[in-house]
Parts: C-alpha cells; structure tokens; sequence
C-alpha cells in the first residue's frame, strides 16, 4: 500500500449534513396597482439617472488617470530613482488556493485518487539582476504549505461516495519549487509580469508522527504572476499580486505502485521589491 493510503487511513471521517429547498407559495403575490406602477416607475427612471452619472464619473477619472499619466512622461526621472535597473530582490507572502491531486498507479485502468484542498500559505522569493532596464532576469523560489488539509479519496474517477478526512494541524503538504524566470515592469505604470520555470516536488510533514513523512521525486514546475507596485522610497517597492502555479510528476516508489501528482494553485500575494 502506498505510503499516502497509509497516512489517511489513521483519521476518522467527519459526516455531512444535508440541504433542505422549501418551496415559494407564488398565490400571495398581487399585482401593484395603477398608482403604485406610476411610483415604481419614477423610481426606475432615478436608479437609471443615477446609474448614469456613475458612468460619467468613471469616465472623468479615467480621463483624469489618462492625463497624469501624460504629465508623467513630461517630467523627467532622476538617474537611479525609480527605475527597475541593476540589483533585484522580490518577496510576496499570503494565502494560496487550490489542490493537489494524487494518482495512485495512474497506468492503470481507473485509478484511485487522493485529493488535497484547503488554504495554504504561500512565500515566492526571486533574486537577480535587470537585462536592460524594466526587464530582469532572476532565480525562482516557491514554497506553498498546507498543514491540516482536507482530504478526498476515491477508489476511481467514477466514484460518487468519495471518503472525506480532515487532517489534524500536525499534518501538512508541501510543494516546493526552484527555477529561473524574467520579471516585465511597465515604463509609467509599475505594473509587472512574471514567469518562472524549473523544477517542483511534495513532501509532507508530520510533527507528532515522524513514519508518515515522505517526498516525491522532482518534476516540472512553473509560476506566472501579475501584479502592480507602489514606491515608496527612491528604490523599494509595495504591492499586491496574484499568482498562479502548477507542478507535475510522476512519483516511483521503491516496491509500490507508481503515483502521479498535479497541483493548480491560485494565491494572492503581497509583494515588495527592492531594486
């Protein structure tokens, strides 16, 4: 038996409480009358005036955007001060969304599954150096850590009556990567875009029971993340991104059957950059 069948074989299953849809008795309603529909349309005509000026307003302060900008371009940028030039360091941290998916003997016909859900916390570090100005080349680091999973098994694809475990906190999956990417900043904006590529696995970690710790053998990994930043001083940077990450790999056991693993991983992050 794999070593991850093993592990959530030791937890309980917690039960699950059904839904309930009561019907609506539509006989009570009435229709309004004369007076009232005059009412209900003088009502409809202000929510669409209103409506209206919002778009207005929204119009105004995208011209507005747009004309600072302009002004921007005009004002020339001292020699080393808000530029993405030289040195580059990056950091974000927040929570990361999604699963890991585990196959087990995925060569064979229907196989079972293990599935890993639950909000993790996520660290993406890349150091290195720009090419050119606003566009760097840098090392890649991703770590994701997800103590106290859910749990889902299923003994094939078809399988309608899944079992549900939830993991104590003591408990936890990891996924780990190591590449190189670039990172593109915008001239004016600060707005970026980042991609990496290298190599990922999964371990996991058991503090109370040191028998259920194992890690996968390496696979392919990748990052992309968008974002935008704010400085705030003449070279550090503050600002939020969204990320999105994925491993794969075939894991090969020594005298087990062979397990297959895929993870999709959405995180938001707040990132700060000094350059």
């Amino acid at each position: 038996m794999p070593k991850n069948q093993q592990i959530i074989s030791h937890y309980s299953i917690f039960g699950q409480e059904g839904l309930s849809i009561t019907s609506t008795d539509f006989s009570s309603f009435s229709c309004p009358s004369k007076s009232e529909g005059k009412r209900r349309g003088s009502k409809l005509i202000s929510m669409h005036l209103v409506k209206d000026l919002k778009s207005v307003v929204i119009l105004l302060i995208l011209l507005f955007g747009f004309q600072s900008l302009k002004a921007q371009e005009e004002v020339p940028q001292k020699e080393g001060i808000h530029q993405h030039e030289g040195f580059y360091l990056s950091m974000g941290l927040g929570p990361v969304f999604g699963n890991v998916i585990a196959e087990i003997n995925p060569f064979g016909y229907n196989p079972p599954t293990v599935n890993f859900n639950g909000t993790a916390a996520l660290f993406d570090f890349k150091i290195g150096a720009s090419i050119y100005e606003n566009l760097i080349l840098h090392a890649t680091l991703v770590s994701n850590v997800l103590a106290g999973p859910t749990v889902t098994t299923t003994s094939s694809p078809r399988d309608y009556n899944p079992s549900i475990y939830k993991m104590p906190d003591s408990y936890s999956i990891r996924e780990s990567m190591l590449g190189v990417g670039f990172t593109k900043y915008g001239m004016l904006s600060n707005v970026f875009f980042s991609g990496s590529i290298g190599v990922g696995y999964f371990s996991t970690v058991d503090t109370k029971d040191s028998k259920n710790n194992f890690s996968t053998d390496p696979g392919i990994s990748m990052q992309v993340k968008v974002g935008r930043e704010w400085w705030i001083s003449k070279n550090w940077g503050l600002g939020i991104g969204v990320s999105y990450g994925k491993t794969k790999l075939r894991n090969l056991p020594p005298n087990e059957d062979a397990e297959k693993f895929n993870s999709n991983r959405i995180g938001i992050l707040l990132n700060t950059t000094v350059n």
